[in-house]
């Protein structure tokens, strides 16, 4: 998926970096990527043990993407610890100044997240489940690096923030489009509010971004294409919506069919993804946990690592002779 075009102008170097992968990576990130413990070899062994026959679905959360330099909500350094709050499904349908706010901050926050790069622990992933040790991947991630490290079968919980789409005549739209057309309709208002300067550290976890200093009331925008008076929404599940049928369904069915669950780079504190951990403990299918921090489900996983994820998964990838 190319990076999304952005306005001319001498002013905002940070949107025309955006096209290049370097914006993601750039020499500040935006928070400080949790280091976890050493991955001891008890740890190695156990996880090549677990994975060895197949079967295994992984449910995969923020900390799998950190390394790419997306944030996570829940490490010391993530996004409430700097008291962010994410928009609420029922705020963004029905306040339309929040709605702006949202869809301005997305100007610099969708090119960040659109310009990171699949890491190590998503490749590896990809790589194991052609191999055929894992048989499916569930993510709550809406960053669609899954996609980009090249598996595109990810069942996406929460949706993926790459398109857009109507709530009125259910019309989809390409995000990276839809954003040049925010980016059109709005080149003055760009060029009087949008910082010059780039602070990397402003980037939430949610794909929203912090501008201080403000005014939303001038900003546009831009409807449906096809029904012209509809509401644009990314095809990601806000806080407080509901999850669609059929994802809620392929993951269930994911599960159901699973003969080991490894948790990655979440706390499962989300019951759209906790839902899974109790159903594969009523099933008696053994869970393992890769994760920095505390899980709601590790009092009856059977073990957990809480080393960096990517380093986990490749060394795993490895073990087993990928």
């Amino acid at each position: 998926m190319q990076n999304p075009r952005v306005c001319g102008g001498a002013l905002h170097g940070f949107l025309r970096r955006a096209r290049s992968n370097t914006f993601a990576s750039a020499a500040r990130p935006a928070f400080n990527i949790p280091a976890g413990a050493r991955l001891e070899e008890r740890e190695k062994s156990l996880l090549q043990e677990f994975c060895r026959d197949g079967g295994v679905v992984a449910l995969t959360g923020a900390g799998l993407s950190t390394e790419s330099g997306i944030p996570d909500y829940r490490s010391p350094d993530g996004s409430y610890s700097k008291g962010h709050k994410p928009i609420l499904h029922q705020q963004f349908v029905e306040d339309l100044w929040l709605r702006k706010r949202y869809w301005a901050r997305s100007i610099v926050g969708y090119a960040w997240f659109d310009a990171a790069q699949p890491n190590s622990g998503h490749y590896a992933l990809t790589t194991l489940t052609r191999k055929g040790f894992v048989d499916n991947i569930i993510t709550q991630n809406v960053d669609g690096l899954h996609y980009k490290a090249g598996y595109r079968n990810a069942i996406e919980l929460h949706g993926a923030n790459r398109d857009v789409e109507c709530l009125s005549c259910g019309f989809v739209e390409p995000r990276p489009a839809f954003q040049d057309r925010i980016e059109r309709c709005n080149k003055t208002w760009i060029e009087r509010y949008l910082p010059t300067d780039f602070d990397s550290s402003s980037i939430r976890a949610d794909g929203d971004s912090h501008l201080e200093n403000v005014d939303f009331a001038d900003f546009d925008i831009p409807g449906c294409l096809r029904c012209t008076n509809g509401m644009m929404k990314p095809t990601v599940i806000f806080f407080g919506g509901s999850l669609k049928p059929a994802m809620k369904d392929a993951s269930t069915e994911a599960v159901k069919k699973a003969k080991k669950m490894l948790v990655v780079g979440t706390s499962t504190q989300v019951f759209s993804v906790y839902r899974l951990c109790l159903l594969a403990k009523e099933r008696d299918i053994p869970i393992g946990i890769i994760n920095i921090g505390e899980s709601r489900c590790e009092s009856f996983a059977q073990f957990k690592v809480q080393a960096q994820a990517g380093r986990v998964l490749q060394e795993l990838a490895q073990r087993l002779g990928c």
